[in-house]
């Protein structure tokens, strides 16, 4: 079970990386929508796991922004460090995980669409 303090933490971090992405996806990741749609942070603070889903997943190849994302940790990080540096004692390693919650819900809709007919 997260503590307060962990969702706070997490509700920091979240928002601040969405920040991020949305001024640097045009630039840094090929113009792809990133949506953060979760964040965990370990008891101790020292992680924030980031899931991430990339969007529209036919005119991107997903894998290169992704493996984008990662080669950009640091960057990241560090801007989420100049945001949060009053907030935070210490900023949370950050751990990028891609989300297919968005993809499995479209099939889903696609094969109910599909026996509706």
């Amino acid at each position: 079970m997260e503590s307060i303090k962990q969702k706070k933490v997490a509700e920091l971090v979240q928002a601040t990386v969405a920040e991020y992405f949305l001024f640097h996806a045009s630039i840094d990741y090929l113009g792809a929508f990133i949506n953060i749609s979760e964040v965990k942070v370990t008891a101790d603070l020292s992680i924030a796991k980031i899931y991430v889903s990339i969007l529209p997943s036919e005119k991107y190849d997903r894998k290169t922004v992704f493996q984008m994302i990662e080669e950009n940790n640091k960057k990241i990080r560090k801007y989420v460090g100049d945001k949060l540096a009053k907030k935070l004692r210490k900023i949370p390693e950050l751990k990028f995980y891609f989300d297919e919650s968005l993809d499995i819900a479209e099939r889903i809709e696609q094969l109910l669409k599909n026996t509706k007919k």
